[in-house]
């Protein structure tokens, strides 16, 4: 049952300490690899393959998770090679409805008068109820010791997390825009319900359940 196989090749170059990244990638988890090549080496045939694994509806590549923690590099320049999933989960957006002249809001965040970010009340407060109630959900949750477990293995650009806010230290619904090239481990996020963006290190980042992906993005744009 044992096959020799190795997901490198001439166009990749890896640290010493790849084969620690891969193995905490791999776990004990199932993963997925794909046959890209076979050679001959050392009269053994070896297979060339590329390694990945389901996390949240989403395949990560273990290439990828190597190359942002700078444990493997790429030619080319590597964030910018970085794959995105194919599929992965998604926040539901609810924007204003432009046939109602008048709406109930809650201003969420201000960035300048031209760019600020309001959330919609919703009949009986409904809206806002539920985005408390989640809320504090959310910090007894990831509040908990165990909530290590539930570090992202890999922050995709798109993927939705759990983040805390660097002001207040509170855990916020998220998404991550951009990877940093110029800073290691370190992406910027949108905090969805409030609008405002920062800077944070992935390994602060968390798995974010479905159950706190029911309420669309409540943090709509807006200018005077």
């Amino acid at each position: 049952m044992l096959i020799l196989c190795s997901f490198w090749s001439s166009e990749h170059d890896c640290s010493e300490d790849a084969a620690r990244g891969l193995r905490q990638f791999c776990g004990r988890d199932v993963c997925k690899a794909t046959v890209l090549a076979a050679r001959d080496c050392m009269g053994k045939n070896l297979m060339i393959v590329t390694i990945s694994k389901e996390e949240d509806q989403a395949d990560i590549s273990l290439l990828d998770y190597l190359v942002f923690r700078s444990l493997a590099s790429m030619e080319g320049g590597d964030l910018d090679r970085i794959c995105l999933p194919t599929s992965c989960r998604s926040f539901l957006y609810l924007p204003l409805d432009r046939t109602v002249k008048e709406h109930l809001v809650k201003v969420a965040y201000v960035d300048t008068p031209e760019q600020m970010y309001v959330n919609l009340v919703g009949e009986n407060h409904s809206y806002i109820k539920y985005m408390e109630n989640m809320m504090e959900e959310m910090q007894e949750e990831y509040g908990r010791h165990e909530a290590d477990v539930q570090k992202v293995l890999f922050p995709y650009v798109g993927l939705v997390c759990a983040a805390q806010h660097v002001e207040d230290g509170k855990y916020h619904r998220a998404q991550v825009t951009e990877l940093l090239q110029e800073e290691r481990m370190m992406v910027r996020v949108v905090l969805v319900d409030i609008g405002f963006c920062q800077v944070v290190h992935a390994s602060s980042l968390r798995r974010i359940g479905d159950k706190f992906l029911v309420l669309p993005a409540m943090a709509i744009r807006v200018t005077l």
